[in-house]
């Protein structure tokens, strides 16, 4: 009986001691491999946060250092699972953000095949919710994984030679880029892998080259990547066709003669737009000549008519615009460098800066008929130096502001710098535009709401002569664009 009671009392004081231990020995280790595309180090510290909750989770490189302590490649499969247990990872988990989409793959610890492949929506900077779904699709794939794999080896009894190459990234810059899309395929669950390729395949299913084993020589250096080669996310090629209104006014600064104080206001008139643009080069490569462009823009009223009196009859007139200018396109992140390679299928949109020269046309004309001409026409040619940009929103990168400013040399400005009626005579010239919108675009499909000013200016020679000739003179005039313009088009 004594006997009895001693061994109670030994079960009750242990008890908490065993109650203490049971959740860490429940506690099962898994691996989070770095992850790939353009958001990895984000997205990965987001899951890797929410794990640690139920799993000891290894570093982004343990995985990557026990098959290269093995000597053997990190493929689906048996590799796969030799690596796992070697440092005693019951399930192995990769991912991808890019394309707002947050990819996944759990493979198993014991066997190397895949246990879910799943897709989630992500973004930039993910919300709870984002994080929450990302994390219960992981669990449940997490739930099939062997509850152990076995004793971790021992390492061999020949210590290995001290590489030479730099020591292994930390965690927060891993060497292993993870590329779930040779795994998953169409985002599908297989239960067997699926179209995963063959082990021993040419292709590493989990992104990274293969392993080597330890040798006598010390380790190569890996070069480093060129961020010159990065990848555009500007339009290859775009088309678009404006609609909006297009109001022109002109008017006379100090005439120098009762009859040359001559006013126009077109008041508000439907226009129509045509715009191109192709960067021709970025066809064939993605070096520094892809981001050489031209473009070419068209724009003219429809059904303008002028009334110069009371009462006179309405006269056509026609308004247009044409210009053609090439130039560069600076993309901010490929310059400065952003994380997004060549091989990257997507990348964060970037901040442009186009730099451009070219030549364009406005003309004005009314066809007068029987009536006296009161007002001279106008034909600009000019010279142009442009800049411009676009800045994507970082709450949403599908959308954008873009601007554009452009000083234009003026060669000629037709009738109205004349010395035959009713032109004032020559003058001094110049002219610029600017243009302030919004854009958005989804896949293809791009929309543009915009704001164009522009603005040209005179100031004639001798007027003082021309006035005592009798003939119409003024000091200088001014000749006012306004246009608003809603377009949408098509890219490449």
């Amino acid at each position: 009986m004594l006997g009895m009671l001693r061994s109670l009392l030994i079960l009750t004081l242990a008890m908490p001691l065993f109650a203490t231990a049971r959740p860490a020995l429940a506690r099962s280790t898994i691996s989070v491999l770095a992850f790939g595309g353009p958001n990895a180090k984000r997205a990965r510290a987001r899951v890797v946060a929410g794990l640690r909750k139920r799993y000891n989770v290894l570093g982004a490189n343990s995985m990557p250092e026990a098959c290269a302590d093995l000597g053997i490649a990190m493929t689906k499969g048996r590799n796969l699972a030799r690596c796992a247990k070697h440092i005693g990872a019951v399930a192995v988990v990769g991912g991808k953000a890019a394309k707002r989409q947050l990819t996944l793959v759990v493979f198993s610890g014991k066997s190397g095949q895949v246990l879910l492949s799943t897709r989630t929506r992500w973004s930039r900077r993910p919300n709870r919710k984002m994080v929450r779904r990302a994390l219960a699709a992981l669990r449940r794939g997490l739930a099939k994984a062997p509850r152990r794999v076995g004793r971790r080896r021992p390492p061999a009894p020949a210590p290995r030679p001290q590489p030479t190459s730099p020591q292994p990234l930390p965690e927060d810059e891993p060497g292993l880029s993870f590329n779930p899309d040779e795994i998953t395929g169409d985002g599908s669950t297989p239960s067997d892998g699926g179209n995963l390729p063959p082990e021993d395949g040419p292709e590493n299913p989990l992104g990274s080259s293969k392993a080597k084993p330890p040798t006598d020589e010390p380790a190569a250096a890996q070069p480093k990547t060129e961020k010159t080669h990065a990848k555009a996310t500007s339009p290859r090629a775009l088309a678009l066709l404006g609609v909006g209104t297009w109001l022109r006014s002109f008017s006379i600064n100090a005439p120098a003669t009762p009859d040359s104080d001559a006013t126009y206001s077109s008041g508000a008139t439907f226009a129509l737009r045509l715009e191109g643009m192709v960067r021709p080069a970025s066809f064939f490569t993605d070096n520094i000549a892809a981001d050489f462009f031209s473009r070419l823009r068209f724009q003219t009223v429809l059904g303008l008519g002028s009334v110069i009196e009371a009462g006179s009859d309405t006269l056509s007139t026609s308004i247009m615009e044409l210009l053609f200018d090439v130039g560069y396109r600076l993309e901010v992140f490929r310059t400065f460098g952003e994380s997004c390679s060549a091989e990257s299928e997507t990348c964060p949109q970037s901040p442009t800066v186009d730099l451009s020269f070219g030549y364009g046309i406005t003309s004005f004309e009314i066809d007068w008929g029987a009536q006296t001409q009161s007002l001279p026409n106008v034909d600009y040619g000019f010279l142009l130096i442009g800049l411009g940009g676009n800045y994507p929103f970082p709450f949403y990168e599908l959308m954008g502001a873009h601007m554009r400013f452009d000083y234009r040399i003026v060669t000629g400005s037709g009738q109205i710098s004349t010395d035959q009626r009713p032109g004032y005579g020559p003058a001094s010239t110049g002219g610029l535009a600017l243009t302030l919108g919004v854009n958005g675009r989804l896949g293809n499909i791009l929309a543009r709401l915009e704001y164009s000013y522009t603005r040209y200016f005179f100031s004639f020679n001798d007027p003082l002569t021309r006035r005592d000739n009798g003939l119409p003179a003024a000091g200088g005039a001014v000749d006012n664009f306004h246009m608003i313009q809603l377009s949408g088009g098509y890219a490449l």
